[in-house]
C-alpha cells in the first residue's frame, strides 16, 4: 500500500512541471519561430535625426489627471492661463468646446501665438473633423493669411507616417502629455461619461524644452494648412452624460523626481523595454489594444516583456478595451492567460472605451503616453510619452487602475483555469497524499 501511495505522490510531482511546460510550449515555439525586430531598422527612411530619450532629475511640478474625471477642467485651466503661446501637436480634433477656448484665448490677447500641428493621415471622420477644426481656428483672426500669430499645419510631408502624439505646451513653461485626442470622448465636458485616459502636466524647464524641440522639428517638417471653406463644420455644443461617478480629481505633486521623455519612432522601443524589465514586484498595463504580432510576424516586444516578467515572479495585470478592439484583444487575452497573466476587459457600462496607453511598475514609476502597442505606433508614427519615477504620482494612477480593475470583466471564453491555477490543486493533492502516508505510519505504530 505504501508503494502505491508513494507512486501517486511521484506522479503528482511530475505532473506539476509538465503542466508548466504545456503552458510555456507555445511561448517557446513562438520565440524560436518569430524573427527578432531590428530596433531602429525601420527608422532610417523615416527621419534624418534621432531624438534620444531624455533623462531629467530635479525639482518637478506634476499635475496628474484622468478622463472622464478631470481632463476637461485641467485642459481648460491651462488654456485659460496662457499669456504668450499655445503649442498643440495632436492626432485628431473634434471637440468644439476646446476650439472655443482657443478663440477666447485670442480674444483676450491678440498677440498670443497659437500653433497647431495635426495629422493628415487618420480615419475618415477624424480627418474631416480635424480639417474642419483647423478651418475654424483659421477664422479666429480676421486676417489669417497676413498675420503670423496663428499657424496651422498638417504632418502630411513629415519624416514619419502620421502624428499620433497628444501634447500641449503652454507659454513654453508647462507641457501636458496625455493619451486623449481633442475629442468629446477623450476630453469630455461632462465627467460622467467618456474614455478612460491618463494625462500629466509637467512644469520643469528641461522637460518642457525637450518637447519644444520635438514640436519645432515637427512643425518645420509639416505643411501649412490652407483654409478651404468646404472644410467648415459647425461643431455640436451638446454634452453627453452618463452614470460614471468620477471619483478621481486632479492632484499636483511637487518635489524631486526623475523623468524620462519618450518620442517615437526615435527611442520608444528600448526605453519602454527598459521600464518593463525593471519590474520586480508588480506590473499594471492599461492599453486600448495589444497585438500578439507586430509587422510581418515580428513579436510584440512589449507583450513578450510581460510574459518574461510573469515568469520571473512579477504580478502582471492587463486591462484592454472591448468596445473597438474586442476580437483582437480576446486573442491577446487568451495568449497572456496561458502564462498566468490576469487580463480584464474595461467596463463599458460607465466608461465609453479604454483609450489609455499606460503602464505602472512596482507602484513607483508610471508611463503616460499616446503609444499603442503596435508596430505602426513605435516605428512609423510620431508619438510622445513620459515616465515619471515617483511613488506618489504612480500611486495616483494605481488608484485609478484599481477602480478599473474592480469594474472590469474577465474576457468571455478564457479557460476556466490558467496554468498557475491548475498547479494549486496538484500541490494540494500532493499535500493530501503526504498527510495520508503520515497517518498510515501513525496507525501502524499505534495498532
Amino acid at each position: 500500500m505504501k508503494k502505491k501511495i508513494l507512486l501517486l505522490v511521484l506522479l503528482t510531482l511530475l505532473l506539476i512541471p509538465a503542466t508548466v511546460m504545456a503552458n510555456t510550449e507555445e511561448k517557446t515555439s513562438r520565440s524560436n519561430d518569430a524573427p527578432s525586430i531590428q530596433i531602429g531598422a525601420e527608422l532610417e527612411p523615416r527621419t534624418d535625426t534621432t531624438f534620444p530619450a531624455g533623462d531629467f532629475t530635479g525639482g518637478m511640478n506634476v499635475t496628474a489627471y484622468s478622463s472622464p474625471d478631470s481632463s476637461f477642467d485641467v485642459t481648460l485651466s491651462y488654456l485659460r492661463s496662457a499669456k504668450n503661446s499655445i503649442d498643440i501637436e495632436i492626432y485628431a480634433i473634434s471637440n468644439g468646446f476646446l476650439l472655443h477656448e482657443l478663440n477666447q484665448a485670442y480674444q483676450r490677447n491678440n498677440n498670443i501665438k497659437i500653433k497647431v500641428v495635426a495629422s493628415w493621415i487618420s480615419s475618415g471622420f477624424e480627418k474631416s473633423d480635424t480639417r474642419a477644426a483647423l478651418y475654424n481656428i483659421s477664422q479666429i483672426p480676421l486676417d489669417y493669411e497676413s498675420q503670423t500669430n496663428i499657424q496651422l499645419y498638417w504632418t502630411d510631408d513629415s519624416p514619419y507616417e502620421r502624428t499620433h502624439a497628444k501634447f500641449i505646451i503652454i507659454d513654453e513653461e508647462v507641457v501636458l502629455i496625455q493619451s486623449a485626442n481633442w475629442a468629446k470622448t477623450g476630453i469630455p465636458p461632462s465627467p460622467t461619461t467618456g474614455n478612460r485616459e491618463w494625462g500629466v502636466a509637467v512644469k520643469n524647464q528641461n522637460v518642457v524644452d525637450y518637447y519644444l524641440e520635438i514640436f519645432g522639428y515637427d512643425l518645420i517638417n509639416s505643411k501649412l494648412y490652407t483654409p478651404n471653406p468646404d472644410d467648415f463644420k459647425d461643431f455640436s455644443a451638446s454634452i453627453s452624460t452618463g452614470s460614471y461617478t468620477h471619483p478621481f480629481s486632479e492632484e499636483t505633486f511637487i518635489g524631486t523626481m526623475r523623468i524620462r521623455t519618450i518620442v517615437t519612432p526615435d527611442n520608444a522601443i528600448p526605453t519602454i523595454i527598459e521600464l518593463l524589465e525593471s519590474a520586480s514586484d508588480t506590473l499594471d498595463v492599461q492599453q486600448m489594444y495589444i497585438r500578439i504580432d507586430w509587422h510581418e510576424g515580428y513579436e510584440d516586444l512589449f507583450m513578450e516583456e510581460l510574459v518574461d516578467a510573469a515568469q520571473r515572479g512579477v504580478d502582471v495585470r492587463v486591462i484592454l478595451d472591448q468596445k473597438y478592439n474586442k476580437e483582437e484583444n480576446l486573442e491577446t487575452a487568451n495568449y497572456l492567460d496561458s502564462f498566468g497573466i490576469e487580463v480584464k476587459f474595461g467596463d463599458t457600462t460607465k466608461l465609453d472605451a479604454i483609450h489609455n496607453k499606460g503602464v505602472i511598475v512596482d507602484e513607483k514609476a508610471v508611463l503616460v503616453s499616446s503609444i499603442n502597442w503596435s508596430n505602426e505606433s513605435v516605428t512609423e508614427n510620431r508619438e510622445t510619452g513620459i515616465i515619471i519615477y515617483d511613488s506618489d504620482v504612480a500611486n495616483y494612477f494605481t488608484n485609478i487602475f484599481e477602480w478599473d480593475w474592480a469594474a472590469g470583466e474577465i474576457p468571455e471564453g478564457l479557460p476556466e483555469f490558467t496554468g498557475l491555477q491548475i498547479m494549486f490543486p496538484l500541490i494540494a493533492l500532493t499535500i493530501a497524499l503526504l498527510t495520508t502516508i503520515k497517518l498510515r505510519k501513525k496507525q501502524v505504530k499505534t495498532g
